[in-house]
């Protein structure tokens, strides 16, 4: 037995069917308890919209608000296309490429930073034009005559300068494990 669709049930209830399908219909109705229910619910539902509709306004043209309402809908789909598709947040394959950015950046900075060769503060003594100072070889003695360095191999040395008029140099030395300590004092 096939059962009738809703939209059937619906258009029987508001004796809108054709006429063609109303002896099948009613006939099944009469057999099936199922579809009768549905049916009556449509007639009960039926019946209550139009007690609903004598409380409506007198005098309202419900065509014309129909087409106001038609044309505001219209004026709001198009506003939503001038205004164009919301910003969309950056996926997470784009943040995660932001921050290694960052780190890198930031590690390439720091390492630039710690092998810039500095200047040190150099030391004079009370002979003119004599100087000692650090270099990113040692520690360099310069005077009018001539010039010295006391080579320190590593660049991780500890470098001093006093204003007594020394300087030293300390580092570990790699193949005795020792640390090594140069002074170069001026008198």
């Amino acid at each position: 037995m096939r059962h009738p669709s809703l939209e059937e049930l619906a258009l029987w209830a508001g004796g809108e069917l054709p006429w063609w399908k109303k002896p099948g219909l009613s006939w099944h109705l009469k057999r099936c308890t199922s579809c009768r229910s549905q049916a009556d619910k449509f007639v009960h539902l039926r019946s209550w919209l139009e007690q609903t509709a004598q409380g409506l306004p007198e005098g309202v043209d419900w065509d014309r608000l129909a087409a106001e309402m038609a044309a505001n809908i219209r004026l709001g789909l198009a506003a939503g296309e001038c205004v164009g598709e919301p910003a969309r947040s950056a996926s997470p394959v784009h943040r995660w490429i932001a921050v290694a950015s960052a780190v890198l950046m930031l590690v390439v900075g720091v390492m630039w930073w710690l092998h810039v060769p500095r200047t040190r503060p150099a030391v004079r003594s009370t002979e003119p034009d004599i100087v000692v100072q650090v270099t990113g070889e040692g520690i360099e003695l310069k005077g009018a005559h001539g010039a010295m360095t006391l080579i320190v191999p590593r660049r991780e040395a500890f470098v001093a300068a006093s204003s007594a008029g020394s300087v030293s140099a300390s580092y570990l030395d790699e193949q005795t494990g020792l640390v090594v300590v140069s002074d170069v004092y001026l008198h």
